[in-house]
């Protein structure tokens, strides 16, 4: 069985009720939970909420989504992903050990099918022992990463690098903030989400962190622009 959990917490303070804002006139998350649904890849799809209103929205567009109130004690701002996804197990599922469960956060509207695949392929090549997750590269080489004192004067973070070639440095990747696979049993006996984990490689133009409302006209855009050419 696979199973999609979405965790849609409401205090968003970047950007104000940031799940549920209209990304191209629906409910991000909505759009989100359209996409997976389209898909025909899960079993189930369930969301955890603490927020009220999040529940009502995804209720008032889908039936077939399961919406779990989440309590307090998981909701604040040192609550984990992991936490979340191992009180929707432990409290709401009857699942198997083997079983697979992907968490999906709310604004990853660039998810793709094929990544889902993807990772679920990487997770039986290694037996289930790890989290597969997306990771994408750097779009500049962070060893040369810059720094501003108070007078925006610029120091390198590493000075050793201030003339070395790009072609050689090494390749970083980070996290893509899209999803998270494992199966029911290393979710519920390992902390170690990041750590305890494979990387699924993804382009960068398809990694959008949407923090700031610039990031969100951006990402509009670029959404458009990507399904007009599917």
């Amino acid at each position: 069985m696979k199973i999609a959990i979405i965790p849609a917490r409401g205090g968003s303070k970047r950007i104000p009720k940031k799940n549920i804002k209209p990304f191209l006139d629906i409910p991000i998350i909505n759009r989100t939970i359209q996409k997976l649904k389209k898909f025909n890849f899960f079993d189930q799809i369930y969301v955890s909420s603490d927020d009220d209103e999040i529940i009502k929205t995804i209720q008032y567009q889908f039936s077939n989504v399961l919406c779990i109130k989440r309590p307090k004690h998981l909701s604040d701002d040192f609550t984990t992903t992991r936490d979340v996804i191992a009180h929707v197990i432990e409290n709401n599922l009857n699942l198997n050990n083997s079983d697979i469960i992907y968490c999906v956060y709310p604004c990853a509207v660039f998810i793709e099918k094929n990544d889902l695949e993807q990772a679920l392929r990487l997770l039986d090549k290694n037996d289930g022992k790890f989290f597969i997750y997306p990771v994408t590269e750097f779009s500049y080489p962070i060893q040369r990463a810059l720094k501003l004192d108070k007078h925006d004067r610029i120091k390198l973070i590493n000075k050793d690098n201030e003339l070395k070639r790009t072609q050689d440095f090494d390749t970083y990747y980070h996290d893509t903030g899209q999803f998270y696979v494992a199966t029911t049993s290393l979710w519920l006996k390992s902390k170690n989400l990041h750590s305890d984990s494979v990387g699924l490689k993804i382009p960068n133009f398809r990694v959008f962190d949407i923090d700031t409302i610039d990031d969100w006209n951006r990402a509009e855009l670029y959404y458009r622009i990507l399904e007009n050419h599917k």
